[in-house]
């Protein structure tokens, strides 16, 4: 049995958190198998302090600030650099968004070691706190279909789990700092979707006052209980959704993660204006406020073990594999680092057009024009009419997205799709086809320089402490 630690780094809208981990991997495959290593135990070594994300003038994440939590939390670990072997840094939220953020995420990767390093798309966002919270796992286990709400300072990233498979992701423009207040109670930034709300409610939103701070509150709630009540957006809610709405399908119950989710819980706490002001924002009204509106819709509210860490990530863990020996690469694309991989269900016998609508939408959830690779998990020995329906759906979204295509499949087929989609694209070069290689949603992968044939693959998990 091996032991490695690992680190994980998460550069939110609000707060930046740092969380330290031993993981235990080993050797679980029979005598007569080829080797396959897993993680057999993880322990939380370190939980630090949680910090408001350094931001200047609303545009830029703070080098050196963030640099100084670092190394803080280093210290206070007691943890060595050197002795740290792999994790994590994600960025998330409004801060995903600030002008320097990719030149933050890189320059960070010194702090942890062989790093996956991503700027968490909206839906992403809700995905990783959907599993980090534990929310996948109690759907998985209460067999319910669960939505899990991730409400930090800028938006409600969500992730909708069916008794544990991941169903639907999406995110609106709901947080705890879109209405801000300074010591004296008066309002010092307000959002521009929060103006427009009072504006087509016919208010003034020049000076926002705390009884419409409130009421503000409560229309965040309410559209959150439409939601979960699986009710069609209307048109003011279809104005705070993030790229896309959700599926319009009732959730059994809900369960909430994030700063905000913190006081979802906090059922003791007193409604006054000492707390409300608290943390300068809106934050603690908002989880008051929904906490007392899916009360009155009669919607369950599930606890979860991780709340306002939800998305800090536990670490990365690295498992070597070799490629089936019928792959279809282009050798100058070689090697690719921290590839996102996004699981396209490929459910044989649906049509072409419904593939490629899902493929449309599981991507998009990477925001940008980096690589993704693309993973179809469930693609069970096709037929050569699949295979060419296959290769015409994936030609037609690299010509709409501009993006390169890099595939993994699960079965013993790389091959002929790489020589069909060489021939759909009038071109061999340029694209990554390899087989024998199961990867789903959160995961990362290196594609090495090929080895004799094959291509080596790193495969990178992020693991959640549940």
């Amino acid at each position: 049995m091996q032991q490695l630690i690992s680190v994980g780094i998460d550069i939110g809208t609000s707060t930046t958190q740092v969380i330290y981990s031993r993981l235990s991997v080993d050797d679980t495959s029979y005598a007569s198998q080829l080797s396959q290593m897993e993680i057999v135990d993880k322990e939380i070594l370190y939980k630090g302090r949680i910090y408001m994300t350094p931001i200047v003038r609303q545009r830029f994440l703070a080098m050196d600030a963030l640099k100084t939590i670092l190394d803080r939390e280093f210290e206070a670990s007691g943890i060595r650099r050197e002795e740290v072997a792999s994790g994590a840094v994600i960025i998330t939220g409004e801060a995903a968004n600030k002008e320097n953020a990719a030149s933050i995420a890189e320059a960070l990767a010194e702090y942890a070691g062989n790093l996956v390093v991503a700027i968490a798309g909206p839906d992403l966002e809700g995905i990783l706190a959907g599993i980090g919270s534990g929310a996948q796992q109690k759907a998985r286990e209460q067999l319910i279909r669960l939505v899990n709400f991730d409400i930090g300072g800028g938006t409600a990233n969500a992730a909708v789990f069916d008794k544990g498979r991941l169903a639907d992701a999406y995110a609106l423009h709901i947080g705890g700092r879109l209405i801000q207040f300074d010591a004296a109670h008066r309002v010092t930034y307000c959002s521009p979707f929060v103006h427009k709300m009072l504006q087509e409610e016919n208010a003034d939103s020049s000076e926002v006052t705390a009884q419409q701070a409130e009421s503000i509150c409560r229309e965040f709630a309410d559209i959150l209980v439409r939601i979960a009540e699986g009710r069609c957006p209307r048109a003011e809610e279809k104005a705070l959704m993030i790229y896309h709405p959700p599926q319009p399908v009732p959730v059994d119950a809900c369960s909430f993660s994030g700063g905000v989710g913190e006081f979802v819980y906090q059922e003791d706490a007193p409604a006054d204006n000492a707390l409300f002001y608290r943390y300068g924002d809106i934050g603690p009204r908002l989880g008051l406020s929904i906490r007392q509106r899916f009360a009155e819709a009669g919607i369950p509210i599930v606890k979860v073990p991780e709340r306002i860490r939800a998305t800090v990530i536990g670490a990365g863990v690295h498992s070597m594999k070799l490629s089936g020996s019928t792959v279809f690469y282009d050798a100058e694309l070689l090697p690719l680092k921290n590839v996102p991989v996004v699981a396209i269900p490929y459910r044989q016998g649906g049509s072409e057009e419904a593939f490629l609508t899902r493929v449309r939408q599981k991507a998009a959830r990477n925001a940008g024009d980096a690589d993704i690779c693309l993973s179809i998990p469930d693609l069970k020995k096709p037929r050569y009419q699949e295979i060419k329906s296959l290769a015409k759906a994936l030609c037609q979204w690299e010509k709409e997205s501009g993006r390169r295509l890099l595939l993994v499949l699960p079965c013993d087929c790389a091959k002929v799709l790489g020589q069909t989609l060489a021939i759909c694209r009038d071109d061999a070069q340029g694209f990554l086809c390899v087989d024998n290689v199961r990867a789903t949603d959160g995961m990362y992968i290196d594609f090495c320089k090929p080895v004799g044939g094959s291509v080596l693959l790193v495969i990178k998990t992020l693991i959640f402490k549940n």
